[in-house]
């Protein structure tokens, strides 16, 4: 089993400044819990919208026409990209809020390897190329 993707968003230098103004209403995790919630929505949404983009705004790469053929051969028909079953989409989640962060990842067995690529399958003879879904960029926009 391979371990669970996540990842680690830090705020700080002139962004923590900014963001401790902008929260001295909110109490304890509120604006961290918040990014976090916001970071797992932004991830979703890129898995259901099939604009096929990562964070940075850069496309994936398209289905093999193999994994076209097995996914039509199964009845899964048209979904996105990383859609098939929702497992994927369903692990994504924040967790270890702290003040001044948050942990995103996604705990399905195979969230790393979309995440970032390598080989996979019987005898890891599939390359499965990167198609990152969670993440943030300066395109981001967290409401």
């Amino acid at each position: 089993m391979s371990d669970p993707l996540t990842i680690h968003i830090e705020i700080g230098g002139d962004a923590k400044e900014a963001l401790e103004r902008l929260a001295d209403g909110l109490k304890g995790t509120e604006l961290t819990e918040g990014i976090g919630l916001e970071v797992v929505k932004l991830s979703r949404n890129r898995i259901t919208s099939r604009k096929n983009t990562a964070p940075d705004g850069s496309k994936w790469a398209p289905l093999s026409p193999s994994t076209l053929k097995r996914k039509k051969a199964k009845g899964f028909g048209h979904q996105g990209t990383l859609m098939q079953t929702n497992t994927l989409w369903r692990s994504i989640q924040a967790d270890n809020v702290t003040e001044g962060s948050v942990d995103v990842g996604a705990m399905s067995v195979y969230a790393m390897i979309h995440q970032k690529g390598g080989k996979a399958g019987r005898g890891h003879k599939a390359t499965i190329p990167a198609r990152p879904y969670i993440g943030i960029s300066l395109r981001s926009r967290i409401v």
